[in-house]
């Protein structure tokens, strides 16, 4: 498996993408990774395969398909487990969370697809820009291609309350409560805001955000220990701590970082050795 990642070389297109990425995996053995719980959409383009998502079971695996294919998940409030096996080969833009409501016309939620729910502009768009995706000669073309697909949308991505509410959660730990005192809504309000243009509810939001700072807090310092982590962000007590983690990853805090290794960027994979 290979995985290159991109970053925006645009400033304004930063606002809207976090990073881009492109996966080939082409083996007859089984490689396996998890993805875990994230608030950043995705708009996915593949060529010659297709996921298919086994919910019972929280697994994708790949169907070979010919020509491309594309897909858009708001985010994700569990982990989900890939299996690549054949030829795969995936080009994923990550947006900031704010960026989805530009393209969807109907409320979902995190873990739904949001394929079918593209207003028909960025449907017919989209699979335009898919054949480019996969036409370019190399991943610099490609990340040039993409700053200036979005750069016209960027200056869109905009909503006062929700930026300015996204803001403070990735500064520090807050309960709903307080994020809503902070921004002059009532509760109801900021819910009705978080669901409208985040597909999720404030609580789960603070709840995914706090998850990743610390996955990502420790991953950066190894010496922190567990104790503090817990303590830097604001968990009640240890089985607070377990448990959430617990939620998020499928396992104790102690085993999620015996197994994984940091990647580029914002990305959160735990990737197991060819089967």
């Amino acid at each position: 498996m290979h995985l290159e990642v991109l970053q925006p070389q645009i400033n304004l297109v930063r606002n809207m993408v976090a990073y881009y990425y492109v996966l080939q995996s082409e083996t007859k053995n089984r490689q396996r990774y998890t993805t875990f719980p994230t608030v950043n959409p995705h708009l996915m383009f593949f060529k010659g395969c297709s996921p298919v998502y086994n919910e019972t079971d929280q697994q994708i695996h790949f169907a070979a398909t010919p020509g491309y294919h594309y897909e858009v998940v708001l985010g994700l409030n569990k982990p989900v487990e890939v299996n690549l096996q054949g030829k795969i080969t995936e080009v994923c833009v990550t947006f900031h969370p704010l960026a989805i409501a530009l393209f969807i016309d109907h409320k979902i939620g995190l873990h739904e697809s949001a394929t079918e729910h593209l207003k028909p502009h960025f449907q017919q768009e989209f699979a335009l820009l898919q054949q480019q995706v996969f036409s370019v000669a190399n991943t610099q073309q490609l990340n040039r291609l993409l700053d200036h697909y979005f750069l016209p949308y960027a200056h869109q991505i905009s909503h006062h309350k929700v930026g300015k509410a996204i803001q403070l959660v990735q500064q520090q730990v807050y309960q709903v409560k307080e994020l809503a005192q902070l921004l002059q809504l009532s509760e109801r309000q900021l819910h009705r805001l978080f669901q409208t243009y985040l597909g999720c509810s404030p609580k789960t939001f603070i709840q995914i955000a706090r998850f990743r700072q610390s996955a990502f807090s420790k991953l950066a310092s190894q010496e922190l220990s567990l104790t503090q982590l817990a303590h830097n962000y604001h968990y009640f007590d240890q089985s607070h701590f377990i448990r959430d983690y617990q939620r998020m990853t499928g396992s104790s805090p102690k085993r999620f970082y015996k197994n994984i290794k940091p990647l580029p960027s914002n990305i959160l994979w735990q990737i197991d050795a060819e089967s």
